[in-house]
């Protein structure tokens, strides 16, 4: 009986965590604006463009449009480091996933820009390593 119930929790606790983000979603971009964060307006130019071209994702302008709502999140770190995460929320509010900080630096792969190399790095190691799918 034990092992049932253990079964049966283990199977709600995927079925919540498993939930799928369809290809060509609509999806509205923020930016949260914390102590020490860049600056928002280029931070949202880079991630659009990143998450145009890495994924399959459409990007809307209005958030009445959109099913996910993508929040970054961009520090400044020491020096030209920066650390970026993501948080994706369904258009009801409720939060599907919440990534790791990751860090990066100016590097000539990324443009020189460490904000992009930690949007960069964010979306690949984390959003698409969930959502493989999303691949674009």
């Amino acid at each position: 009986m034990k092992s049932i119930l253990s079964l049966i929790f283990s199977l709600l606790a995927l079925a919540v965590t498993a939930q799928e983000i369809a290809p060509g979603s609509k999806v509205f971009l923020n930016f949260v604006v914390e102590q020490n964060s860049v600056d928002p307006s280029d931070a949202l130019d880079m991630f659009k463009k990143e998450i145009t071209k890495l994924t399959s994702l459409e990007v809307v302008n209005n958030k009445k449009d959109a099913e996910l709502e993508f929040k970054l999140h961009v520090l400044k770190s020491f020096g030209d480091i920066r650390k970026a995460r993501i948080e994706i929320f369904t258009s009801s509010g409720e939060k599907l996933l919440e990534t790791k900080w990751k860090k990066a630096g100016s590097t000539f792969q990324y443009g020189m820009s460490g904000t992009r190399g930690a949007i960069v790095i964010s979306i690949k190691k984390e959003l698409l390593k969930k959502y493989p799918n999303l691949k674009g």
